[in-house]
C-alpha cells in the first residue's frame, strides 16, 4: 500500500462550550509549514450553545437554503445545517467577516472554495455520526472520512479503481484486517484527490502518491469504526468562475 506518511493527526474535538475558542488558539499559532488544522464533530451533539435553528439559517446563504428545505430527512436538515453554519463560523473567524457573508464558489471538479480569497484553504467530509473538517493558511487541504461498513464487499470496487498492486498489499494482511485496510486506502486516496481539486472524478486506477516532494498525506486519528486521512499541497488549482 502506497501511504506517503506514517505520521498521524489528532484532530481538536469539537465541544459546543469550548470548542470554538481551542480552535481559535490553535489556529492563531499555525504557519504556513504546518499540517493543516483538523477538526472533528460528532453530529449528533449540537455544535453551538444557545443557537436555534432560526439563527442557524440565517447564517446560510439562499442556495443552500433550498438545499436545506430539499432535504427529506429530519437528521439529514440537522445535519447540514450543524455542519454549514459551523464551517461558515469557522471561516468568518479566519477571515474576520460576518459568517453570513462568506462567498463560495465550485473549482472545476467540483471542489468547495472562497471567492475572492488566497490564504485559507479547506475542506470538509463526514460519514455516518461524524464531520471531519481541514483548514490551512495558504496550502491546498483534502480530507475523507468513512464509516466502517461490516457489509461492504471492497474487492470489486478495488478491481475497478485502485491500483493491482494496492490490492495485492491489502490482501497480504490477515483476512479479518483486509476491509479496514481497504477502506484506510480509500480515505487516503480520496483526501488526496479532493487536495488537488479533482475530487473521485480524477480516479484512474490509482494509488494516493505524491507528484511532488511537497504533498503529503496523514492518517487522521478518529473514533473507533470510523477511518480518515488528510491531504495538503502546494500547488494551486484552476477554478471555475
Amino acid at each position: 500500500m502506497c501511504v506517503l506518511t506514517h505520521e498521524t493527526l489528532t484532530p481538536l474535538t469539537w465541544s459546543a462550550d469550548r470548542g470554538l475558542h481551542l480552535w481559535q488558539q490553535s489556529w492563531a499559532l499555525r504557519n504556513s509549514s504546518d499540517p493543516p488544522s483538523t477538526v472533528l464533530v460528532d453530529l449528533r451533539k449540537r455544535p453551538f450553545i444557545a443557537k436555534t435553528d432560526h439563527d442557524l439559517k440565517t447564517i446560510l446563504s439562499e442556495r443552500e437554503l433550498k438545499h436545506w428545505r430539499e432535504l427529506k430527512r429530519a437528521n439529514d436538515r440537522e445535519d447540514y445545517l450543524a455542519r454549514t453554519a459551523l464551517l461558515r463560523t469557522l471561516l468568518g473567524r479566519m477571515l474576520q467577516r460576518e459568517a453570513s457573508a462568506i462567498e463560495f464558489r465550485t473549482g472545476i471538479h467540483g471542489k468547495p472554495e472562497l471567492i475572492g480569497n488566497q490564504r485559507v484553504q479547506f475542506n470538509i467530509s463526514h460519514s455516518g455520526a461524524w464531520l471531519l473538517m481541514a483548514f490551512h493558511p495558504s496550502q491546498q487541504v483534502g480530507v475523507d472520512v468513512q464509516k466502517i461498513d461490516d457489509t461492504l464487499n471492497w474487492r470489486p470496487i478495488a478491481e475497478r479503481c485502485i491500483a493491482s498492486s494496492a490490492t495485492e498489499t491489502i490482501l497480504e494482511q490477515p483476512e479479518r484486517h483486509q476491509q479496514e485496510y481497504f477502506i484506510q486506502y480509500w480515505c487516503e486516496l480520496e483526501a488526496l484527490l479532493k487536495c488537488r481539486g479533482h475530487g473521485l472524478s480524477g480516479l484512474n486506477r490509482g494509488e494516493p502518491s505524491a507528484q511532488a516532494s511537497e504533498e503529503h498525506i496523514w492518517t487522521v486519528r478518529v473514533q473507533k469504526g470510523y477511518r480518515a486521512a488528510a491531504a495538503q499541497s502546494p500547488k494551486r488549482f484552476r477554478s471555475q468562475s
